[in-house]
């Protein structure tokens, strides 16, 4: 291998590469595309398995004592002529031995194929025909193939010789030869792959030799396609001088980008035919940047390595890939050949982000894809495929972010990537609250009722109840401030009737859901007495009230019971459509019953009973309890308070007056 300027380490040359002017171009355009954007057609190397003799019966006691094998290679055309002596011994001194076998032909493009035993000409048997010869006692016996073959391998020609179908005739050869002859002098840096390695090369012959041997292996000879290695002779000199231009460098990276490809991914010089493409391409990209056929191709070799076999996606080359098919599309590519493969990178390289945890760059992909979709150009999926899809990445993006407790942030991906479908499938009420307090204040003329909700981690503020709040109630009564729904409520008192009639009438306004649960126990759970009586000095007070909270509880209650409920059956069906949708549903489940359960603990009513006079008496009550107050209370008139104080002055005065005189 050569180097030149440490840019291109390998350069062989071809005589027509690619065709020059507008049809060149469509005609690489049409190459790109008939690989889906990787492997033209015509990057395909021949594999031609050369013609051997497989043994069916007598191998036991005839042995294949030697074998020579002559391959004659013509480049103008290309083809090669064959020829293989097979020399059989028969050890047993007294009797003649008979052997059979076949002749299997490869996939070769056969001219002249025949067999010939001794004087006997065959032409060339189909594989399930058998042929026969006779050995003499202590003898030997030899059976010739010969061949015509005309070879189409383009970028590379592939000599393939099964030489480890020679180890199933019975014991060691005793000389076994394999010789490629070549019209001209042939430099070392034309043969691409010699296996094994330990051939004989002198620039006319290659030659394999073994003695005493049970063959194991199969020789291999790759070299490259004789008018394309003389083309790219002639762009080196230019290279070397400097005097290429990008049209040229863009030739040569082709060139490499085609041996490259038909490479098998596991052969030990793909690296380098690849890196050679690469640094050819992007070298007539640096003279010429318009040129967007040189974007093309670096994508295919991107693509190419990014999908090797055996594994996953290669995440890095398929990024490269993309953003080389995104750039020649912007420096005027058409698109409608490209929409297909470059939807398949998208797709590709998201569902390996996805699995890598990459959710956000996954979801990017996806909708890229989708994209393009929606512009009209087929691709390997459909537009429900892919919107599935996304809806898979967020949800799995989604459940990452509960496990890790950020709440807020993993219902908002929700609501953007899933949208209200998800909610109604899920069939379940997430709780808004992570504590509610009823705060109610009995007064003589009013009676307020104040209802506290500390948002909690699940809470929604899209929720249909929320919703309904603020169209219900004024923005006076109803506020959200400092991560708290706050609901006053002032109910004017004149008689009892009024008032319940009020509360009744407020309560239907109010959302029936656990969270509101002691709240509507203090507008629909409150039975109120309320009397006065004048005496001489102030009036008397019977108040009698009765406040349930058993209704809180019940809703608490069923708010558990239909999670559970629904957890169970989402568990046993195929209610959402993928596994990741099905998974975050459960999450939610979960972490739902969680915070009901924590609600429960932390919902209070407290009532509290004001009289002018200033007396205040409260009480405390959680959901599930009842309490029944009877009091009764004295409450002096107003004019009261200020005749005792001045009976009181004027007592002491008196007194103080008594005292100065009787000192006197």
């Amino acid at each position: 291998m050569r180097f030149l300027h440490g840019r291109c380490s390998l350069y062989p040359r071809l005589k027509r590469l690619a065709p020059r002017g507008i049809w060149g171009k469509i005609l690489l355009l049409l190459l790109f595309i008939l690989g889906s954007g990787a492997l033209p057609q015509r990057c395909k190397a021949e594999e031609p398995a050369l013609p051997v003799l497989i043994p069916l019966t007598g191998q036991d006691r005839v042995h294949l004592h030697s074998l020579a094998v002559d391959i004659f290679l013509e480049y103008e055309p290309l083809r090669l002529k064959f020829t293989a002596s097979y020399r059989f011994q028969n050890p047993n001194p007294f009797n003649a031995r008979m052997i059979t076998f076949r002749l299997q032909t490869g996939d070769l493009e056969v001219e002249d194929l025949k067999v010939l035993i001794g004087e006997e000409e065959y032409p060339a048997p189909v594989p399930e025909k058998a042929l026969e010869t006779l050995i003499p006692p202590a003898s030997k016996g030899e059976v010739l193939v010969q061949g015509d073959f005309s070879l189409e391998g383009y970028p590379l020609v592939r000599l393939i010789y099964p030489l480890d179908s020679a180890a199933l005739w019975a014991g060691s050869v005793s000389s076994i030869r394999v010789t490629v002859h070549f019209p001209h002098l042939t430099p070392q840096d034309q043969l691409v792959v010699i296996s094994p390695s330990s051939a004989y090369f002198d620039g006319f012959r290659l030659s394999w030799q073994w003695v005493e041997v049970e063959p194991s292996n199969k020789l291999e000879l790759t070299l490259i396609h004789p008018s394309l290695w003389n083309r790219m002779e002639e762009l080196t000199e230019l290279a070397q001088k400097g005097s290429a231009s990008a049209r040229e460098w863009y030739e040569l990276g082709v060139a490499y980008r085609n041996i490259a490809l038909a490479l098998p991914s596991d052969s030990p010089v793909f690296d380098g035919f690849y890196r050679e493409a690469i640094a050819c391409l992007e070298e007539a990209r640096r003279i010429e940047p318009s040129l967007y056929q040189a974007s093309l191709d670096l994508a295919a070799l991107y693509r190419h390595k990014a999908f090797l076999p055996g594994g996953k996606v290669k995440a890095p080359y398929a990024a490269l890939s993309i953003m080389e098919l995104e750039k020649a599309l912007d420096m005027g590519a058409p698109k409608a050949p490209f929409a297909w493969p470059l939807q398949e990178l998208y797709i590709s390289l998201g569902q390996q982000l996805q699995e890598s945890g990459e959710m956000e760059e996954s979801i990017g992909y996806f909708n890229k894809a989708l994209q393009l979709t929606e512009e009209g150009f087929a691709g390997p999926k459909t537009k429900e495929e892919l919107e599935r899809m996304m809806k898979d990445s967020y949800a799995l993006w989604a459940e990452g972010l509960l496990s890790q407790g950020e709440y807020e942030k993993a219902l908002s991906l929700i609501a953007e990537g899933l949208g209200a479908d998800f909610w109604k499938l899920l069939g379940i009420r997430l709780p808004l609250c992570k504590s509610a307090r009823a705060l109610v204040i009995m007064k003589p003329e009013v009676r307020e009722e104040i209802c506290i909700c500390s948002q909690g981690p699940l809470f929604n503020p899209l929720d249909e109840d929320i919703a309904a709040l603020r169209s219900a109630f004024p923005e006076l009564e109803f506020r959200e401030e400092a991560g708290r729904l706050v609901l006053y409520m002032e109910l004017p008192f004149s008689d009892t009737e009024g008032l319940q009639a009020g509360m009744r009438e407020k309560a239907a306004y109010v959302p029936v859901r656990g969270e509101f649960g002691a709240c509507l126990a203090g507008l629909k759970g409150a039975q109120i007495r309320w009397e006065w009586r004048s005496e001489l000095w102030g009036r008397r007070l019977t108040f009698g009230e009765q406040v349930d909270m058993s209704e809180a509880k019940a809703l608490l209650d069923l708010e558990e019971a239909a999670i559970k409920r629904r957890e169970g059956e989402i568990q046993g069906s195929e209610i959402f459509q993928t596994e990741p949708l099905q998974r975050l549903a459960l999450t939610l489940c979960r972490i739902a019953r969680e915070e009901w359960s924590c609600l429960r603990d932390n919902t209070t009513l407290e009532y509290e009973l004001v009289l002018e006079s200033g007396v205040r008496q409260s009480w405390f009550l959680k959901p599930g309890g009842v309490i029944s107050l009877e009091r009764e209370l004295w409450e002096p008139y107003p004019w009261v308070k200020p005749m005792f104080g001045l009976l009181v002055f004027t007592l002491v005065l008196l007194f103080v007056l008594l005292l100065f005189r009787l000192h006197r």
